[in-house]
């Protein structure tokens, strides 16, 4: 059948906002609108211009499977946007601790930052064992999908964006956003351990001042003991003296 046109192709998907790429070295053209129908499938348009039968499966299978490693790592992004919400209030509590550390002065409230730290430690730990399997099949997905729309070799048809163009501006910020949600987690990760272990310096270093001041009285009590024998061995020297 003849190319449709513009008009054709809006009836027929119901928009105007299409994706439309001539690919296998122009020997088929592809349409898609990347949207889920109130069927619950995804619709596709393929004219082949004179693919031989083996040529043409080929070309069906990869458009399918962009459609499905895209579907599988969008699988990532409700998780991701969960996990934005739970690290804004870890990222306030960290801040609101880093600050109480530089007020901080007895050795209980030491305790009470560190135990603090803790919490937010494991509940990043949490974070990201429940969301680093997801983040990572998304990252792999999505470089399938690359592979997939490079294996097309798309040439631009008509007016409309290519495949991989349309992708690129709406699967891509996907992607992004769960690697950014991702960065984020080991970021607050490493900021709740270097704040630990400053913490736990501090204490290191309170504690090691006053071993010295134990030290240092215990060794003002050992010169008061040796006076105190000295003088009684000065006094029973004496007292033997006398009696002789």
């Amino acid at each position: 059948e003849p190319t449709p046109d513009a008009a054709s192709l809006t009836a027929l998907f119901g928009h105007e906002d299409l994706a439309g790429s001539r690919v296998s070295s122009g020997l088929a053209t592809v349409w898609t609108d990347f949207r889920i129908g109130p069927d619950g499938y995804t619709r596709m348009l393929v004219q082949d211009h004179g693919l031989s039968p083996l040529r043409l499966g080929r070309v069906i299978r990869r458009i399918h499977e962009i459609e499905t490693y895209r579907m599988m790592a969008l699988l990532a992004l409700p998780m991701a946007r969960r996990a934005q919400g739970e690290l804004a209030t870890l990222e306030r509590a960290l801040s609101k601790v880093t600050s109480d550390m530089l007020s901080a002065q007895e050795s209980h409230e030491d305790a009470e930052l560190l135990s603090a730290l803790s919490r937010i430690a494991r509940d990043v730990e949490e974070i990201s064992s429940r969301t680093s399997y997801r983040f990572s099949a998304a990252r792999a997905y999505s470089a399938l999908v690359d592979k997939r729309i490079a294996e097309l070799g798309e040439e631009k048809v008509m007016n409309f964006q290519r495949i991989g163009i349309f992708l690129d501006r709406r699967f891509t910020p996907a992607m992004a956003t769960c690697q950014a949600v991702n960065d984020r987690i080991r970021s607050l990760a490493e900021r709740s351990e270097r704040a630990s272990n400053l913490l736990r310096t501090r204490v290191d270093i309170a504690l090691e001042a006053q071993n010295q001041q134990v030290l240092k009285s215990m060794e003002k009590r050992s010169h008061q003991q040796l006076r105190l024998q000295e003088t009684v061995e000065g006094l029973s020297v004496v007292a033997i003296s006398y009696y002789l």
